[in-house]
C-alpha cells in the first residue's frame, strides 16, 4: 500500500511507515522530519510535482520495470545540489 503525504506532517509520516506502508512525502525541506522519514522524498512544490505526476502517467501506459531506491541517498544529492546552487549563486567558494 502507497500512501502520499503532500503536508509537512513528520508524525503521520512516521506512524504509517511503522505500520509497513510505503509512504511518499512532497516537501520543500529535504531535511525535515516527513521527508527523512518517508520511504519516497520529492523535494519539490505540491502543485508542480502533482503537475509533473500526471504527465508522466499520461505518458507510460505501464510500469513493469522495478527500480531499486535509496530514500537516503536522494535526499543527500538533493542536499548537495542545494549546497552546490547556493555556493555558486554567493560565491561562497572563500
Amino acid at each position: 500500500e502507497v500512501i502520499l503525504v503532500p503536508l509537512e506532517d513528520g508524525d503521520r509520516c512516521e506512524a504509517l511507515v511503522a505500520m509497513g506502508k510505503t509512504v511518499i512525502v512532497v516537501d520543500l525541506n529535504p531535511l525535515s522530519r516527513s521527508s527523512r522519514m518517508a520511504s519516497i522524498t520529492i523535494v519539490d512544490e505540491i502543485s508542480r510535482v502533482a503537475k509533473n505526476m500526471l504527465a508522466i502517467v499520461e505518458e507510460q501506459e505501464q510500469m513493469s520495470e522495478k527500480i531499486n531506491y535509496n530514500n537516503d541517498e536522494t535526499i543527500k544529492n538533493t542536499i548537495q545540489y542545494i549546497k552546490k546552487s547556493l555556493t555558486e549563486k554567493y560565491d561562497l567558494q572563500n
